[in-house]
């Protein structure tokens, strides 16, 4: 009867204890995964190829910013120049307008007289 007793407290204790442990050792082995060693060298922060190209963008971004602000003085002084332009144009041709018109009212009246002498000298007359 012995055996039976030792072997019933052997399987009970195989049941309860062994799943504890196991589940114990798995728990350590994670967390053991999860931190790194303390002697571990930091890895560095950026390589010399990173801070180059990070060097390259913000050069090229600010070249981008003085193109940018050029375009805009080169349009907005051209918009000035073309303005300046339009109203010159504009002022001869009202100019011209208003000699033409004038040539064309002096033409018509020539023509008037001319066409009727009688008419007109019978006015100055009156």
């Amino acid at each position: 009867m012995d055996s039976n007793t030792k072997t019933t407290r052997t399987s009970l204790f195989a049941r309860r204890v062994l799943p504890v442990l196991g589940i114990v050792t798995l728990t350590v082995a994670l967390g053991a995964c999860q931190t790194p060693p303390q002697s571990a060298v930091a890895p560095q922060k950026h390589s010399s190829q990173e801070i180059q190209a990070a060097q390259d963008a913000a050069a090229l971004q600010s070249r981008s910013y003085v193109l940018v602000q050029q375009s805009i003085r080169d349009a907005q002084a051209k918009a000035a120049q073309d303005a300046a332009t339009l109203q010159s144009r504009s002022y001869v041709l009202v100019q011209q307008s208003i000699e033409d018109a004038l040539q064309k009212a002096h033409a018509a009246a020539v023509a008037e007289r001319e066409a009727d002498p009688s008419e007109h000298a019978e006015q100055h007359m009156k």
